[in-house]
This record gives C-alpha cells, structure tokens and sequence, in this order.
C-alpha cells in the first residue's frame, strides 16, 4: 500500500472512467454505470383500450464510487465529463460525505445528463 496515495496504484481496471471535474480528476471505484431510458404515453379510445403509445426519452442517470485525489471532492451542481463517454456533460445530483477506505479517499455520488449550459 503506497504511503500518500493520490489516486490509487496508477492503472484502471476494467470498465472504470475517469472523471474529470473543475480542478481535479477523480476515478470510478468501479463501473461508470448510467441508465438511458423513456417515458411512455399510452393513448386510449373512449373505452379504455389502448390505441396509440409513444415515448418520451428522459434524462440519462447513472451512480458510482469515486476515488478522489488528496484534496477536493464533489459537490451537488458540480459538472464533469468521462473519457468513456465523449461529449456527454454529466452533472452531479447527490453525495455522500467523502470517506477514507484503505488510505483511499472514496464517495459516493449520483449524476445525470446536462442538457443545457447556463448563461
């Protein structure tokens, strides 16, 4: 176990991202997950029985285990992107308190698709 991790021993394992947020890049403990789903409509007749369906596609979101380097950590409203999944700008929804585990500082965060930039 290295002394003064930054990161962990400097490889990634399989199906693991890197993140990059404002000021510091961080790893996926694990696997960078996200969830690509839609909203159905069901349309009816005036008795009930379905005639027409259709979705609506809804926000990507996903959730995972963060390594963080020695200083800094995530924060609900943070912005970062992944090398695995190219122009898709994600934006954090929620946090755990960062922890240490093995001399890894680790947290866990949830995340979904940004679709628009603010001004």
């Amino acid at each position: 176990m290295p002394a003064a991790p930054t990161y962990n021993d400097g490889s990634l394992s399989y199906g693991s991202a890197v993140l990059s947020f404002a000021g510091f890049d961080a790893i996926a403990d694990t696997t960078f997950e996200w969830t690509d789903s839609s909203k159905r409509v069901l349309q009816t007749n005036q008795y009930g029985e379905p005639i027409k369906k259709f979705g609506i596609p809804e926000l990507k979101t996903g959730s995972c285990t963060i390594q963080l380097p020695d200083s800094g950590s995530a924060s609900p409203g943070d912005i970062f992107t992944t090398d695995v999944t190219g122009s898709t700008v994600w934006m954090v929804e929620s946090v755990t308190y960062p922890y240490e585990k093995e001399s890894y500082r680790k947290q866990n965060i949830t995340y979904a698709e940004r679709l628009v930039t603010p001004e």
